[in-house]
């Protein structure tokens, strides 16, 4: 079973009527995304965008698989999935192209669900600490739902350090204060999780352990076939929860 926090209930219900906001309106046309209206004998249509590093960005292939199930098992919701992953991205610069990338498919006649997931290159490529990495992220999160959004946050799966010597990548430099820092602000989102709609911890079953090679490339940060598609399965049973 997938672990996820948050109501079902709380997301549909705060879903309203209405169009295309008049800001975003040009750029959901200019990008070739068309809805059509939604009445009591339409199916419910969903758009998720994922909008985070290279672990969002290894998404695409599975969960459009995995979504197309979900879809088939509820026939009443269609999904859109729109993958805007980026690799080595980091929250800042996620924060600053949020309206060109991702609001522009923002439909209030639609459950419009945003998945994000980011800590580790902020605190990896620009050092941030605790408190500045926190920060930004509660400042991206609180936007995206100021702005209609329901927000599922990502808690990402651990990672290994320089004294774990079974890894040779680019994350096996990390040293312990920056994988203190990583932990922490992991643990502080699985904790404080008023900060997003829905808070999804990835590092259950199969990906519990960067140690465990069948799921993790030899960096102790990203996944291997078998480990995209085990993260991709508990994603997807979270979103058909989170929508019914």
């Amino acid at each position: 079973m997938s672990s996820f926090i948050g109501s079902p209930g709380q997301f549909l219900s705060s879903i309203v009527g209405g169009g295309v906001s008049a800001a975003n309106a040009a750029s959901v046309g200019a990008s070739g995304t068309t809805f059509t209206p939604i009445s009591a004998s339409t199916p419910r249509q969903a758009i998720t965008v994922f909008h985070g590093n290279s672990l969002t960005l290894d998404y695409s292939d599975t969960l459009t698989t995995l979504l197309a199930g979900n879809q088939a098992s509820h026939p009443l919701l269609v999904w859109y999935g729109v993958n805007k992953g980026t690799g080595g991205i980091s929250t800042p610069a996620l924060a600053s192209e949020f309206l060109a990338v991702v609001h522009r498919f923002y439909n209030q006649k639609r459950v419009c669900l945003l998945q994000f997931q980011e800590l580790g290159n902020h605190i990896q490529n620009l050092g941030g600490s605790f408190a500045t990495v926190r920060d930004a992220t509660i400042s991206y999160l609180a936007n995206a739902r100021s702005l209609g959004w329901k927000v599922a946050f990502h808690a990402p799966t651990p990672r290994a350090q320089k004294s774990d010597n079974a890894y040779s990548g680019s994350f096996s430099a990390w040293d312990p204060g920056r994988k203190a820092t990583f932990d922490a602000c992991r643990d502080y989102f699985l904790t404080h999780t008023e900060h997003a709609d829905f808070t999804l911890d990835l590092a259950v079953q199969e990906l519990s352990n960067p140690f465990d090679l069948t799921y993790y490339d030899p960096d102790g940060c990203h996944f291997t076939a078998a480990g995209i598609l085990a993260k991709a399965a508990i994603v997807a049973a979270a979103n058909a929860s989170w929508v019914f």
